[in-house]
């Protein structure tokens, strides 16, 4: 299995085998390795780095003319340029049509300190580089995409393109891989506390405790870890006080506009427009009923990132305390008790990334069309579904136990008594438990072609082989 980062290096190698010019867009969340990445691109090839500082166009400029100069060891046959247009168009000059890699990264930094700069690019390109080997990336973060109009088509190189090519975070299968040497419990614990982020994954240190890494980086103000969801934000927003508000408030149990709202003590109106802002920034998700359609009124929200989620839960509440030296009773008292209840959204979203692997493998014999969680207005009455996937004829529910022991056969019957809320012709069941399930439940899914039950193991079965349901291509044995 590739990590994100070696998915991004193929794609990125494919588009270099057609010989011939190429503009691309590098993008990915911070932390996610776009610098590695983009370095190992470029290794085996002639390359040309920059990174755009927050300067103005004049120093910018003459910063790119010193690199180009540089890196063709013309410095004293040439002078500085004096504008981007002679110095993008030297590149080939001087290349004399050999292919050469131009790795630009930070570009927002040069698309706000030269305005015009992407209007002369598409100029450029379309007069003169077109024909030539030029290979340039355009790097930045997922927002940047999205504030250069690349995302929506407005910016004028959009239609200059080649491709986009996203950085992902690892799922937990990737983290699985890169921490190879973790039981499958502590991976889950590792990916809830850090996400998929491979710079933050590499400050867990696998020789320490889950309490130790915890004290190592989130108790210990001068850690990296220590404040980085809080500067993440303030990389975007200005006056981050209400944002924190409503990403503290979801962290720590409400899901739903009006509980957000009354929590933060502001009316719902101005508590969705915040709430949209940090949707578009990519730091919240809306989530709905997987039976409903996409203007339900039932929508709940959740942070998009699991570092982040881990520390307005634990670690923004408590910076007090954290600051004046009581990060140990922080530990014992408030984290590690509250870990098991806080590691079981990301237990189920383990889970689900599973099932749509498994539809992805087609391992499912009816069409699956929507995966998602279900509930109602009414929780408390009707229950909520973990997953739910649902297609034409087909439908499969599915529950998540992280916590308490080997589960039994009550937990089916749980199960069993939500779905009938749901209508479907076919209805199929699975369970899916972090301690596995006791005899009495064993033997009832072994006689019982509608039960599937999946373990912690299971989970991290990456070829994902036949499982042995009806409802399951091809199998006749069952996951333990």
């Amino acid at each position: 299995m590739l990590t994100g980062i070696e998915e991004a290096l193929s794609e990125l190698n494919q588009l270099r085998q057609h010989d011939r010019f190429q503009l691309v867009a590098v993008y990915g969340r911070r932390g996610v390795g776009r610098s590695r990445l983009l370095r190992e691109f470029a290794s085996s090839v002639e390359r040309i780095f920059f990174i755009c500082g927050e300067v103005n166009s004049t120093l910018m400029l003459r910063s790119f003319s010193k690199v180009l100069l540089s890196h063709f060891g013309a410095q004293e046959r040439f002078e500085e340029f004096d504008s981007w247009k002679k110095a993008i168009r030297f590149i080939p000059y001087m290349a004399e049509d050999k292919p050469v890699v131009i790795v630009i990264e930070n570009y927002m930094n040069l698309f706000n300190a030269v305005p015009s700069f992407a209007l002369n690019l598409k100029r450029l390109i379309e007069s003169e580089l077109h024909d030539s080997r030029l290979f340039i990336v355009l790097s930045g973060s997922f927002l940047d995409l999205k504030r250069s109009g690349f995302a929506s088509g407005d910016n004028p190189l959009s239609s200059c393109l080649t491709a986009c090519v996203e950085l992902k975070p690892l799922d937990y299968l990737q983290i699985a891989r890169l921490l190879g040497n973790l039981r499958r419990d502590e991976i889950v614990t590792v990916a809830g506390i850090l996400g998929g982020m491979p710079e933050y994954l590499a400050k867990w240190d696998a020789k320490l405790s889950v309490e130790e890494n915890i004290v190592k980086n989130f108790l210990d103000p001068s850690a990296f870890l220590y404040n980085q969801p809080q500067a993440i934000l303030r990389d975007v927003i200005r006056e981050p006080q209400l944002y924190n508000s409503i990403l503290q408030t979801i962290a720590t149990g409400a899901d739903r506009l009006s509980e957000i709202a009354k929590s933060i003590g502001e009316s719902s109106d101005k508590t969705a427009k915040y709430i949209a802002t940090l949707i578009d920034l990519d730091l919240l998700v809306r989530e709905i009923p997987v039976t409903e359609e996409t203007r339900s009124r039932k929508a709940i929200y959740r942070i998009n990132d699991d570092l982040s989620r881990f520390w307005y839960t634990f670690i923004s509440p408590n910076l007090t305390a954290i600051e004046s030296g009581g990060g140990n009773e922080l530990v014992h008292e408030l984290i590690l008790p509250g870990l098991e209840e806080y590691l079981r959204p990301v237990f189920v979203k383990i889970c689900m990334h599973y099932m749509k692997a498994l539809k992805d493998a087609g391992r499912f014999e009816g069409e699956i069309e929507r995966i998602g969680g279900w509930w109602t207005n009414d929780e408390a009455k009707d229950g909520r579904i973990d997953i739910l996937c649902m297609g034409r004829d087909l439908l499969i529910a599915s529950d998540c136990y992280w916590k308490g022991e080997a589960i039994g056969i009550e937990s089916l019957e749980k199960l069993v008594a939500k779905a009938r809320k749901i209508k479907a012709r076919n209805k199929r069941y699975m369970l899916f438990s972090r301690r596995g399930f006791n005899e009495e439940l064993r033997a009832y899914a072994l006689n019982n072609a509608k039960v599937t039950l999946v373990d912690l193991h299971g989970l991290f079965e990456v070829d994902f082989p036949k499982i042995g349901t009806p409802f399951l291509a091809g199998g006749t044995s069952r996951r333990q």
